[in-house]
């Protein structure tokens, strides 16, 4: 067997049994987080966190790859996720897709899910790194353990928050320069010129699953309609999603472009089963009842 191989097989073991050195409290602590995984997160993400959970093939958008796949949700400048962003995607869930919000559980069994999550991203990270080793062939790779560590270290490190939604204000004029950022940015060749969103178009995430951009009059915000959850998902993108990272606006554009997107918000909003999901990701179901903008 490799070194590289050994190196990675001793990482894994750590990681699927992080707590052998605290004794019981820390083994029961350890059972806990896996089990309530099991209990109310593997029917859609999979016993492993793989995304093929018995009732995976009946949703839309299909269950988050835990292993493997971005997380869309994110407030880190890296776009990884970090623990808070984990938890809060948990407690909250996601509007307009079928992950619930588990706040119910509470913060202590939430945190617990929060570390298993955690340790099957560890695991995935060492998935990918074993496999690049072997793509490099049979011999011996020059710091294949330092590698490794450094690989998942890297992987798993979320870094600082973004800062710039605790300090940004909404100028004066910010519709009206708003409109005309979304313009300058290309927004409308996905969201469409009114903000209805995608119609026709070919759009896929990371997986090569189908999806759309959202309808911003009457459709739901994943990651929440709060200024800072728009600026969020503007500046930093949906990893793993069509939508793009904004970073190159400054803060003026920002925050108008936040406030544009938000006086387009309608409500009621349009909520879609998985099937209608599906229906309008693959082009073959146009707005609910055909509402049109206020």
């Amino acid at each position: 067997m490799r070194t590289w191989e050994i190196t990675a097989g001793l990482m894994l073991a750590a990681t699927l049994c992080p707590n052998w050195h605290d004794g019981a409290a820390g083994q029961e602590a350890r059972v806990d987080g896996a089990a309530i995984f099991a209990s109310v997160c593997a029917n859609c993400h999979g016993k492993d966190g793989d995304g093929q959970g018995k009732a995976a093939r009946y949703v839309f958008p299909r269950p988050r790859n835990l292993r493997h796949d971005s997380f869309r949700l994110v407030s880190t400048v890296s776009k990884r996720p970090s623990r808070q962003d984990i938890y809060r995607v948990i407690e909250t869930g996601i509007p307009g897709t079928s992950m619930n919000s588990w706040r119910d559980l509470g913060k202590d069994k939430i945190d617990a899910l929060v570390e298993h999550v955690s340790r099957l991203r560890r695991e995935g990270a060492i998935e990918r790194i074993q496999h690049e080793l072997r793509e490099e062939g049979d011999g011996e790779p020059n710091g294949a353990a330092q590698r490794i560590e450094e690989y998942v270290d890297r992987a798993l490190d979320a870094g600082p928050r973004w800062m710039g939604v605790d300090i940004l204000l909404t100028p004066e004029g910010a519709i009206q320069r708003g409109r005309e950022v979304y313009v300058e940015q290309k927004c409308a060749s996905c969201h469409g010129e009114a903000g209805r969103g995608s119609e026709g178009m070919d759009l896929v995430d990371q997986s090569g699953q189908p999806t759309w951009a959202t309808d911003l009059v009457r459709g739901v915000f994943h990651g929440g309609r709060a200024t800072e959850d728009i600026a969020n998902r503007i500046y930093l993108g949906m990893p793993g999603s069509a939508m793009p990272s904004s970073s190159n606006l400054n803060a003026e554009d920002l925050m108008s472009l936040v406030a544009y997107c938000r006086s387009l918000s309608a409500s009621p909003s349009d909520i879609l089963t998985n099937h209608q999901r599906r229906e309008r990701a693959i082009g073959r179901n146009s707005r609910q009842n055909n509402r049109e903008s206020p």
